[in-house]
């Protein structure tokens, strides 16, 4: 039996959506919920709900005075206010987005990360929390581990 789906048709050897589902005004998204975000993006402008948005810069991880990677989120909105957010849209997320945003959030003590995702009829929500000093190296997963041990005896550690 084979374990590997094939992607769906128009969606290249790797499952990505063709460059022409995700352009937005000319420039090409990683993904279809990213272009959709940028035309969300578009109409808020209009709307006068933020004074402007771009593609996020590349933000260097510095630790100890040592360049460990760089972190890009999706885009930069600019608030009427002035308050800059970076958003990160996310379909689905793995360890090295985890890690990589733990790093940021380290390395940018006022770092302001919105996470959506799209929910199906096209509308986003926001699936980012703020982080406790403590949770910040928790990921969920553990978080789920450690309470199904509190409920059940047997799961605990003596």
């Amino acid at each position: 039996m084979n374990r590997w789906k094939r992607p769906p048709r128009g969606h290249g050897k790797f499952g990505v959506a063709a460059k022409i589902e995700r352009t937005h005004r000319g420039e090409v998204y990683a993904s279809k919920a990213e272009a959709a975000y940028a035309a969300q993006l578009d109409v808020r402008q209009k709307a006068g709900q933020l004074r402007e948005w771009k593609r996020a810069p590349r933000l260097p991880l510095v630790v100890n005075g040592l360049v460990v990677g760089h972190y890009r989120p999706d885009f930069e909105v600019t608030m009427p206010d002035g308050l800059v957010t970076f958003v990160e849209v996310k379909g689905a997320w793995n360890e090295a987005d985890r890690l990589r945003v733990r790093l940021a959030f380290a390395c940018y003590k006022s770092l302001r990360l919105l996470c959506v995702r799209r929910r199906p009829g096209g509308l986003f929500e926001n699936i980012s929390a703020p982080l406790p000093a403590d949770a910040a190296t928790a990921s969920p997963t553990s978080a789920r581990r450690a309470a199904a041990a509190a409920a059940r005896p047997d799961l605990r550690s003596t």
